[in-house]
């Protein structure tokens, strides 16, 4: 199959097909920490927690879509006009060629008189200035269109044939204002810092599980030390692939294993409440709202709905992209529900024993249920261990990429960024390094969560859109300035509040 009959079937995905994948990439490991967040907040503030930050999430990607559909629109017109123009030129073109042809036969047909001679000439010249003419403008158009190609090729920002609708957020910004290289880097590094906070998340509960499965894991410090640099071979194997098409095989795999868990989870909660009803130690359930753990619970939430980097994509293979807000809504939506179900399943079985990560709460019921349950619970870990090793080696291809362009974005340079591979090797041994090691010294699941939640994802999900927004349209409606803002408000508010207080537990 060609590569544009791979292009056109690509962009035939249904709506169905759309919210799926929507779901996949929304759907993660932070859900295992609803739970516990619940027991923070109380039930019923986990609740409106959920249901406001979800809507507030996806009134800012709107925004972010707006723009996107409305330079799509500007650049169809001007690529309309532009081929307008092509074909007017090519008319003119025509018309003068078959003037040149005609004129031989016109010629012949006169006289031989001096007359005739002199009109001949005159018109053979006028006939030769204007193919010169003609010659020179296409020869201007090429060397236009070659110098054009050069610079793509030196901008390490812009892809060769790529479309503005599929661009991530550091290209969109480029195209709407392209001296905001200053916010492009804070974007970088904010992209970074999330990808680095979800490896270390991500290995946090594959230690966890290590330590469930295996019998006295923890006892020993230097089984966590041999693991660790375990990890760091394996992932260091892989870190030189640079095409994430070759990573992505497997992708599916690991989304719908975390279904795949969360139903099984879900099945061993409602086991333990439908138990617990007739236990002398029924677990102790709030169903109020605790205001002073808000900040907390609401970076969780934020970065369990953060879909930064993969929004612009999944639209531009659409078959309908005009639909996708649509599609969005509804995967949002259905978020909304699943999180807030298992959050609520969990709470309401296990109360306020219910540890960091439900997992632990888990392997106390299924033991007790039997072998059979219990070794599949092991199996079921194990397997979805392994799919987050992946998910890391796919963010480390993008993470990585931008970490080698980061220090030719500060020197203001716009040459395509060539490193040695001994400087390629220590970037990827230090960032892996460092996750690896912070994932299994750390404990602190939720507060990583919410740390990402409160700073790179309310940049990137309610700055950046914001921005952009104003940079496209400019001074809106009254109404519309007061709930763009507020949303903004919204957003910046709750982040500043839950940095406060996650460092201040801390410290």
């Amino acid at each position: 199959m060609t590569k544009q009959r791979k292009q056109y079937y690509r962009r035939q995905a249904s709506q169905m097909s759309t919210i799926c994948k929507l779901l996949k990439v929304c759907v993660g490991t932070v859900v295992l920490a609803f739970p516990e967040g619940f027991k923070k907040v109380y039930l019923t503030g986990g609740i409106l927690v959920l249901f406001i930050c979800g809507l507030l999430q996806y009134y800012s990607w709107t925004l972010l879509i707006r723009v996107i559909e409305e330079k799509a629109e500007i650049k169809k017109k001007e690529e309309q006009e532009k081929q307008q123009a092509q074909a007017q030129n090519n008319s003119q073109v025509m018309e003068i060629e078959m003037v040149t042809q005609t004129l031989p036969q016109v010629s012949s047909q006169r006289s031989l008189s001096q007359n005739g001679k002199q009109e001949e000439e005159f018109e053979e010249i006028i006939g030769d200035d204007i193919i010169d003419d003609i010659e020179d403008e296409d020869n201007k158009k090429i060397r236009q269109e070659e110098e054009e190609y050069r610079k793509q090729a030196n901008n390490p920002l812009a892809k060769k044939a790529i479309k503005f609708e599929k661009m991530n957020m550091m290209g969109v910004m480029l195209v709407i204002d392209p001296t905001s290289r200053v916010l492009v880097i804070i974007s970088k590094i904010m992209t970074i810092l999330l990808f680095y906070g979800q490896a270390l998340s991500l290995l946090i509960f594959c230690k966890q599980t290590f330590d469930q499965i295996i019998p006295n894991f923890a006892d020993n410090p230097l089984n966590t030390l041999y693991l660790a640099i375990c990890t760091i071979a394996f992932i260091m194997a892989f870190s030189f692939i640079t095409r994430m098409e070759t990573l992505k095989q497997t992708t599916n795999i690991g989304s719908y294993l975390v279904f795949i868990v969360m139903y099984f989870f879900t099945c061993v909660c409602l086991y333990q409440i439908k138990n617990s009803g007739s236990s002398e130690n029924n677990p102790t359930i709030r169903y109020g709202i605790k205001f002073s753990e808000l900040p907390f619970f609401f970076g969780v939430t934020l970065y369990s709905y953060d879909i930064n980097g993969i929004l612009t994509e999944i639209r531009e293979e659409m078959k309908h992209p005009e639909k996708f807000r649509k599609n969005l809504a509804s995967s949002m939506l259905i978020c909304c529900i699943i999180y807030t179900s298992f959050g609520v399943c969990g709470y309401l079985a296990f109360g306020d024993s219910t540890q960091e990560l439900i997992t632990s709460n888990l392997l106390n019921v299924v033991s007790d249920i039997g072998l059979g349950i219990q070794n599949a619970f092991y199996a079921l870990q194990m397997t979805y261990v392994l799919s987050m090793i992946q998910t890391i080696l796919l963010q480390n291809v993008v993470c990585i990429r931008l970490m080698e362009e980061l220090p030719f974005d500060f020197q203001k340079s716009d040459v395509k960024p060539i490193l040695s591979i001994w400087s390629k090797f220590a970037i990827r041994i230090l960032y892996i390094s460092g996750c690896v090691f912070g994932g299994y010294y750390l404990t602190n699941f939720s507060t990583i969560i919410s740390l990402l939640g409160c700073i790179p994802s309310v940049y990137l999900g309610f700055v950046m859109p914001y921005y952009l927004y104003k940079k496209v349209f400019g001074r809106q409606k009254m109404y519309l300035e007061i709930i763009n803002g507020t949303v903004l408000f919204f957003g910046v508010a709750g982040a500043i509040l839950g940095i406060i207080q996650i460092f201040g537990a801390l410290y």
